[in-house]
């Protein structure tokens, strides 16, 4: 069921991955399944604001529809919102910038540190296969990186209004903003709103729809080899 599925989630693959017992996984399930809850609004929002949308293109030379979100507006007009929602992330990646310009030399370091492209990119916990972070996104004017769902959907400060430039701890950074719940929500609002097979950004689509796929894999083979325990009985069988 896309319920418990959506549980799973937000569980995340570390959690799964380190430990297959199915009475930490249920119980895991169990704590977690209010983020349904939360996903169902989010679906209802979003058609109801939707219907109500037009995109605007008159306007383009504007900051609100340049490639460099450090030069975007705080607030996020419904024109603009849709406006990138329609186009994608890939363009505002700006992935051939000089990210030389962005050299620090941090208090107490020998060395200076920099934007690194393999930020761009995570490995699967469990898989060990490369994705893309196609949510990353460079600002040359600002030389800091931000998050675009979170830029267009959210207020959060860090990544969204702010950019991130902390070269020294830039990979904590992301990976805790990546498992944060605001983000997933403006992820799960970002794929809601767009047209999943016709965006520039289908791969990130196709990536969430892989992690879904991959650990309903994992608890089908949970649930086979073990039965589930009495407390998590009536939730499982919405999965089944």
């Amino acid at each position: 069921n896309s319920a418990v599925l959506e549980a799973v989630d937000i569980v995340g693959g570390t959690h799964l991955a380190d430990n297959l017992n199915p009475e930490i996984i249920f119980k895991e399930l169990e704590q977690n399944t209010h983020y349904v809850d939360t996903t169902a609004e989010v679906a209802a929002e979003c058609k109801s604001v939707c219907d109500d949308d037009h995109i605007d293109t008159t306007n383009l030379n504007s900051p609100s529809y340049l490639s460099d979100l450090g030069l975007w507006p705080t607030l996020v007009s419904k024109n603009m919102r849709e406006y990138w929602i329609a186009k994608g992330s890939s363009e505002c990646q700006n992935l051939d910038a000089d990210f030389s310009a962005t050299s620090t030399r941090f208090e107490g370091e020998k060395y200076n540190r920099q934007c690194q492209k393999s930020l761009f990119t995570f490995a699967h916990s469990c898989t060990k296969q490369q994705y893309p972070r196609n949510w990353l996104c460079f600002s040359p004017s600002m030389l800091a990186i931000y998050c675009f769902p979170c830029k267009l959907m959210t207020d959060v400060e860090l990544f969204g209004k702010l950019g991130c430039k902390d070269w020294k701890r830039a990979t904590q950074a992301i990976s805790r903003h990546e498992k944060s719940a605001r983000h997933r929500n403006a992820m799960v609002q970002l794929l809601l709103r767009s047209d999943a097979g016709n965006r520039v950004d289908a791969a990130l689509v196709r990536q969430e729809q892989e992690e879904r796929d991959y650990w309903r894999s994992v608890l089908e083979r949970v649930a086979e080899d073990y039965p589930p325990p009495c407390s998590a009985r009536l939730s499982f069988s919405w999965y089944k």
